[in-house]
């Protein structure tokens, strides 16, 4: 009898071992993996430069811009007259843009506008569920987590677990999983790094721009990727939520907000889907309490002032920058 409870208990024993083993070696493996991963993939240190200027000018910004890579490219403060600071980021969402806001605006003593771009495509736009690499730069600089994601932030915040698929193609191409977005016509530190370099003041100047074929292709593929975006209600609500309380804060403390779509070239509009426009304004036109500013179909601009199908070029920025200006 005692020789059996102690031959159970031995090997009771000796699978609890081999248990721990196990685990030991898979979270032996896992970090193994993500210090791979980590080297391969980093925060982007374009954000970084620009989190860094921003804080830099924080007590004198009085115009804050936010939104995606179209406004980043679209604004060039050093054409307003008062000092301004262009925080918008590639792929940034209106969850970001209010959070934001909710981290920096008391510090902002000066601040008496805040300008958010929204586009066609934004308020079925969740940044968390398409890109979520990028997350991780409002998470290092803000320490701002990914919108109702519960247990699975940690899955955000992994690169070998955000990048498991593509990690082995990455690591024998030697690529960088922020370095340049492959395959569109705006890889200009591919071309140029000259043609590629954020200001002090945040702008995202970018001296480029194609032939007529390779914009259309390009709107073809932009608008393809645009349309990829989640637009069920419960989304485009959450959206219109954030920007009815980045209202309410800017409210609160007195400082203007407007929403600004900036232009679009003729090709972007040509392959844009007329249902999914028609949406966009006729959700936007529950935020009665915003102003909204609407420049995608400007007659100013012609296909010359673009980089590429939706984002405009350097001269094309000076004119738009000139032009709010004018109507602020």
């Amino acid at each position: 009898m005692n020789s059996c409870l102690s031959t159970s208990s031995s090997e009771k024993l000796l699978f609890a071992r081999k248990c721990a083993l196990f685990c030991l070696g898979t979270a032996v493996l896992f970090m193994l993996l993500e210090i791979l991963a980590r080297s391969i993939y980093t925060a982007d240190a374009t954000y970084g430069k620009k989190a860094a200027g921003f804080r830099a000018s924080m007590a004198t910004i009085e115009t804050l811009f936010l939104g995606s890579s179209h406004m980043e490219r679209a604004i060039n403060p050093e054409f307003l007259a008062k000092p301004a600071f262009n925080l918008s980021f590639k792929s940034q969402d209106h969850y970001y843009d209010l959070k934001i806001l909710e981290s920096t605006l008391g510090r902002m003593k000066k601040l008496s506008a805040v300008i958010i771009g929204v586009d066609w495509f934004s308020l079925g736009f969740d940044e968390a569920k398409k890109v979520r690499s990028y997350t991780l730069n409002y998470y290092r600089e803000w320490g701002i987590l990914p919108e109702k994601q519960g247990y699975k932030t940690f899955f955000y915040y992994s690169q070998f677990l955000t990048h498991r698929k593509s990690l082995l193609p990455d690591l024998l191409k030697k690529n960088s999983g922020f370095s340049i977005e492959s395959g569109r016509v705006d890889d200009a530190r591919a071309i140029d790094p000259r043609n590629y370099t954020v200001t002090p003041d945040g702008f995202l100047y970018l001296n480029l721009h194609h032939p007529p074929k390779v914009l259309d292709n390009d709107a073809l593929k932009k608008v393809e990727t645009h349309m990829s975006v989640n637009y069920d209600s419960a989304v485009i609500l959450d959206n219109l939520a954030n920007l009815e309380a980045a209202a309410a804060l800017c409210r609160k403390s007195g400082v203007k907000l407007l929403l600004v779509t900036p232009p679009y070239s003729s090709y972007y509009r040509k392959y844009f889907p007329e249902d999914v426009k028609a949406k966009f304004y006729r959700s936007l036109g529950y935020c009665q309490s915003i102003k909204h500013l609407d420049y995608s179909n400007s007659e100013a601009f012609s296909d010359d002032d673009f980089s590429d199908a939706d984002h405009l070029n350097a001269a094309g920025a000076k004119k738009f920058t000139e032009m709010i200006a004018n109507d602020l």
